[in-house]
């Protein structure tokens, strides 16, 4: 038995809470999550149970329902001036960013996700960073204004109504925070609904939350928290009273809810995985093309959206690269995520795990070669979990957390080599396994990387930065990143000697989506996101029915594309008026 790191306190795991409206509970219904195994949460360090998934009641679903709904027919919230709705959200920031709550939430998404703390230390923070932002955002709201011909036009921002937004397992808080912040800034009702294998982090908003709408003497309707299966979510997009829908997650989820949306003209956003290429040309550094390989696959446990699913290599430096990488990966630890020593963790959960084995059971009866030297852990430190109990709101017994390599739920990075693409188009590996193939030419390497259904990040080496940007411009993905990876662009800051004010570097985003083909939606900046969460209402006063007599003022009245059209449009109204005037 491993002996414990030597700061290693007690862990207090936190179960889901319902957030309903404005009252904290736990929720009180076992969840049918799928096979027995899938019903509990697991620690996947361990293997071990740590509670019965459970999940929101019927009746407290239809509460939560109702009060968004009477809070949205009530216009109380998106009626409310934009700075009052900002001081929500920096209030929800102030509580999140409290050192003891941020600390025990990235301990939470650790044991939740596997995802190492050092990582879930650093999202954790981002939650609070993100509200920040969108609120500054939120105080530059304007409605656009107009001068009309009869006179002010302004178009307003006005929300769909109460929008769902269904969280997924991995990535929970980085995931969801710029989705509820944005909704919410736009006068939203927001329902949130985490993943039964991620609650934690639905719980610890729900709490800052609650903490911050109570300070501010606001409605306690503005944000429900709902725990529980797909079934739970299935219901919640069926309803009529939902009138947007935000989801992230798979192909099958995503398309379900894509169709029941499509039934009801309900507007959805689907954020889906891709299957993401990595192009590497021969005159590549290749040292930094292997720390950049082993990065996408083992960040995060290789379990995102944006991970590495196919490295695409040139013939003459295919093999080098190969054992580059492989090198690597037998120095890299695989460890429990909460020790500080590790640099992987586990698999976050069996089901994913399953999928995985399967994906790869796949590939080699296709015929693949599997290539890993990383070892997995033999002996794991202790760990005390305590779990808050739901019946008694006391603590269960402590869960000791010791195991050996067959109890968590680890897989070594894989290197897949001998598939044909075609093979692999429809697989997406969501954790640290990817294929690897050959090129030759840079029409062979396109063709490549565009033969899948669907990717959101491309990545090419090379060090013709021209040839690889002509590269990127061909690949059918929302984003591709040239000679490196990490998880966004990174913009030039003004000179602080020449910098413009904060209000004016709110507008320094791009106006963009980078999503691409993997789902409709997008995950850019505050302002795609914003056109999502909201439509446009056009109010402006328009001429009569009664056509004025325009003889003088269309003479001498020049031939400009903008005047013909008001000529056209006061002859229309003539004839219709002279025609309503016969009936």
């Amino acid at each position: 038995m491993g002996e414990p790191p030597p700061s290693a306190a007690p862990v207090t795991l936190v179960r889901p809470l319902d957030l309903i409206d404005g009252d904290l509970q736990t929720p009180s219904e076992l969840a049918q999550v799928g096979e027995n195994e899938c019903n509990w949460l697991i620690d996947p360090n361990t293997g071990r149970h740590l509670y019965r998934i459970r999940e929101t009641s019927e009746e407290n679903v239809q509460r939560a329902l109702n009060a968004a709904w009477r809070l949205h027919k009530r216009r109380i919230w998106s009626n409310m001036e934009p700075f009052k709705r900002a001081e929500l959200l920096e209030c929800v920031a102030t509580e999140m960013s409290k050192a003891e709550l941020e600390e025990q939430a990235a301990l939470n998404d650790a044991i939740n996700t596997g995802v190492i703390a050092e990582i879930t230390r650093c999202i954790i923070p981002s939650i609070s960073a993100v509200f920040r932002d969108v609120a500054a955002r939120c105080r530059q709201q304007k409605d656009l204004s107009f001068d009309g011909v009869h006179g002010d036009v302004k178009a307003h921002q006005i929300s769909w109504g109460p929008t769902l937004i269904l969280a997924p397992w991995n990535v929970p808080g980085g995931s969801i925070a710029p989705k509820v912040a944005t909704a919410l800034a736009l006068g939203a009702v927001v329902i949130l609904k985490p993943s039964p294998f991620a609650a934690a982090i639905g719980a610890f908003i729900a709490t800052a939350f609650r903490r911050a709408s109570n300070t501010l003497r606001l409605p306690p309707a503005i944000l429900q928290v709902i725990n529980g299966s797909e079934t739970i979510g299935a219901r919640l997009v069926e309803d009529p009273r939902v009138r947007c829908v935000q989801f992230i997650g798979g192909v099958r989820g995503g398309r379900s809810v894509a169709v029941t949306c499509a039934g009801q003209f309900k507007p959805y956003m689907l954020e889906l995985g891709g299957n993401n290429p990595m192009i590497v040309f021969p005159d590549s550094n290749l040292e930094d093309v292997a720390d950049a390989v082993v990065m996408h696959l083992t960040v995060l446990n290789g379990q995102w959206c944006c991970g590495l699913g196919r490295l695409i290599v040139h013939e003459l430096v295919h093999d080098e690269l190969l054992e580059k990488v492989l090198n690597r990966l037998e120095n890299l630890k695989l460890g429990h995520s909460l020790d500080p020593t590790s640099q992987m963790g586990p698999i976050s959960n069996k089901r994913n795990l399953a999928a995985l084995t399967r994906s790869l059971n796949t590939l080699k009866e296709l015929g693949g070669t599997l290539h890993s030297r990383s070892q997995l852990p033999q002996e794991l430190p202790e760990y005390t979990v305590i779990v808050k109990d739901h019946e008694t709101d006391g603590d269960t017994p402590p869960v000791t957390c010791s195991c050996a390599a067959e109890g968590g739920l680890f897989i070594a990075p894989t290197l897949v080599t001998g598939v044909d693409v075609d093979d692999v188009a429809e697989i997406e590996l969501f954790g640290p396994v990817c294929t690897v193939h050959r090129f030759r030419s840079d029409m062979d390497a396109v063709q490549l990387a565009n033969n899948v259904r669907g990717m959101i990040l491309a990545v090419v080496f090379s060090g013709d930065k021209t040839r690889a940007a002509a590269i990127g411009q061909q690949l059918e993905t929302g984003m591709v990143m040239i000679n490196g990876v990490g998880f966004g662009y990174e913009i030039k800051e003004e000179d602080p000697a020449v910098a413009a004010p904060a209000s004016a570097q709110v507008e320094r985003e791009p106006r963009v989506s980078f999503w691409g083909w993997a789902g409709s939606g997008t995950d850019g900046p505050f302002s795609a996101m914003a056109n999502f969460f909201s439509g446009c209402r056009v109010v402006g006063v328009n001429g009569t029915m009664r056509p004025a007599d325009t003889t003088a003022q269309d003479h001498g009245r020049g031939s400009t594309r903008g005047e013909g059209l008001q000529s056209s449009r006061d002859k229309m109204r003539q004839s219709l008026y002279h025609r309503l005037r016969i009936i």
